[in-house]
């Protein structure tokens, strides 16, 4: 009966047991794993969609004559706008740290863009503030 019961829990299982981790183990795996890499973050199809889309509303609006973009002028314009991202989530880290919070909120990364000097319009496109005086 009991050899019956063993072979029953043994068929019941769907595979290896995946391994449980405490919490953060994994996140600073992915850290490590990102942080010795030289590779774009970003995928490189969907940054060059929305890079033409952005030049297509550009040229309906305020009729630039940019037709196509070479892929190294892509590869600088995602170099960049990556480099903004990190920067940004690396001083929502800072400021999410010295409120003393462990986890990070939307008003720290409106805190950040306020800090950077970019505002954000009602749209969600950036701009570099202009300063005041």
């Amino acid at each position: 009966m009991e050899l019956a019961k063993k072979a029953a829990r043994i068929l019941d299982r769907k595979g290896p047991r995946s391994a449980v981790y405490r919490p953060g183990n994994r996140a600073l795996r992915e850290i490590r794993k990102y942080q010795g890499s030289t590779k774009l973050l970003l995928k490189k199809t969907p940054f060059t969609k929305s890079v033409k889309n952005v030049f297509k509303v550009l040229r309906a609006e305020e009729g630039t004559s940019v037709t196509e973009l070479r892929e190294k002028a892509v590869e600088a314009l995602q170099e960049a706008a990556e480099d903004l991202m990190l920067g940004l989530f690396m001083d929502m880290v800072l400021l999410m740290e010295h409120a003393n919070r462990k986890t990070v909120q939307l008003k720290n990364l409106n805190l950040a863009v306020r800090v950077h000097g970019y505002h954000r319009g009602v749209l969600g496109h950036w701009k570099k503030s202009r300063p005041r005086g």
